[in-house]
């Protein structure tokens, strides 16, 4: 007497089959999704970068504080902007809000802002009076100083 599978243990095994492959090919579309939203960012990251290296190569701080925009290779389009603040009492030392948009080349993704906070030492951004007036404040704090730790 032969044996042979049974329909229903066919059909059992066919559709054990058909529910790997469907987990499988999730898995597969999901790391290819995951793929792709990681080349974002990286670009984006890259994008920001520049823009802060713009920034930071600004010597005027009038031109610093407008902003730039520009567009990269793939399409994408990157403004910036930047509020900057004197320390007050530090000269040559600024407080720095960077905000930079990316906006993607795709219409159906939306744009990514990112805003920064850092102090930054420039002199170029500097009065000059400002600077001064502050340079012989702190000449004359160092004096006061002095002066105590001698008496």
């Amino acid at each position: 007497m032969r044996r042979g599978f049974t329909i229903i243990e066919v059909l059992v095994a066919l559709a054990v089959f058909a529910y790997a492959a469907i987990v499988m090919s999730a898995s597969y579309i999901g790391v290819l999704n995951a793929y792709g939203r990681a080349h974002i960012v990286m670009q984006t990251d890259e994008d920001v970068k520049f823009a802060r290296a713009e920034l930071l190569n600004q010597s005027d701080y009038t031109t610093a504080q407008a902003g730039d925009t520009f567009d990269t290779v793939d399409g994408r389009n990157v403004s910036w902007v930047a509020t900057i603040n004197d320390q007050g009492t530090i000269p040559d030392l600024f407080a720095v809000n960077f905000q930079c948009t990316v906006t993607p080349a795709d219409t159906t993704v939306q744009p990514q802002t990112t805003t920064e906070s850092f102090i930054v030492l420039r002199p170029t951004w500097s009065d000059p009076a400002t600077r001064t007036s502050l340079q012989q404040a702190d000449r004359q704090n160092i004096r006061n100083l002095n002066a105590a730790q001698t008496q």
